[in-house]
C-alpha cells in the first residue's frame, strides 16, 4: 500500500500488553504492506495535565488531524468487558458502568443499543472519537467468535463501524441473534 498512511487510533504507549502496543501494531502493519507508519506517543488514559499538554502538542494534533481525514479504517471490535482477561492500562474496569459495556471500538465503549458508556476519565481518553468514526466512509470492524456477537451489534448500532470482516461461524451467530 505505497503512499497510504497508517495511524494508531488509540493511545497505548505505556501499556505492557503487546495487543495494546498501538505503535508497534502500526509499524508491523506498515512494514508488511509497504504503507507509511505514523506514531502516537501517548497513553490510553493520560492524567489531566498530560492530556492538556498533548492537546497543545503539534505532533499529537497531526495524528488527530489524520483521524479526521481518514477515508478508511480497520478497527478491532472488543469483546464484552465482563469476558476479557485484560484491558488497556489505566481504565477503571472495576467501575460499575463497565458491567453494561457490550464491547468497544477504539476504546469507545458501548451498551447493547450502541449508546456510549462513559466513565470517570473518559473525557481524557486518547482515542478516535465516536463522531470521527461515524464519518469514516469505510470503517471496517474486525471480530471473530460468538462472544463478540453483542459487541458487533452494538458497534454497528453506535455507528462505530459500517463494514464487517468475520468468519462464517460468527456471521451465522450474528444472523441468529438478529433474527
Amino acid at each position: 500500500m505505497p503512499g497510504v498512511q497508517l495511524v494508531p487510533t488509540v493511545g497505548g504507549q505505556a501499556d505492557p500488553n503487546q495487543w495494546f502496543q498501538t505503535n508497534e501494531i502500526t509499524r508491523a502493519a506498515a512494514e508488511r504492506s509497504g504503507a507509511i507508519p505514523t506514531f502516537l506517543f501517548a497513553q490510553a488514559l493520560p492524567s489531566e495535565a498530560l492530556r492538556a499538554s498533548l492537546d497543545e502538542d503539534p505532533a499529537f494534533q497531526h495524528v488527530v488531524g489524520l483521524w479526521e481525514r481518514a477515508t478508511g479504517a480497520i478497527l478491532g471490535i472488543g469483546a464484552p468487558v465482563a469476558t476479557r482477561d485484560a484491558m488497556a492500562r489505566g481504565l477503571p474496569v472495576d467501575h460499575a458502568v463497565f458491567d453494561r459495556a457490550t464491547g468497544d471500538v477504539c476504546l469507545n465503549f458501548t451498551g447493547p443499543d450502541g449508546e456510549a458508556i462513559e466513565f470517570p476519565g473518559s473525557e481524557r481518553m486518547v482515542r478516535t472519537s465516536r463522531e470521527v468514526l461515524a464519518a469514516v466512509p469505510h470503517a471496517v470492524g474486525v471480530a471473530v467468535g460468538a462472544v463478540k456477537v453483542p459487541s458487533i451489534i452494538s458497534a454497528v448500532r453506535g455507528r462505530l463501524v459500517n463494514e464487517l470482516v468475520t468468519d462464517a461461524a460468527t456471521a451465522r451467530a450474528l444472523l441468529d441473534a438478529l433474527a
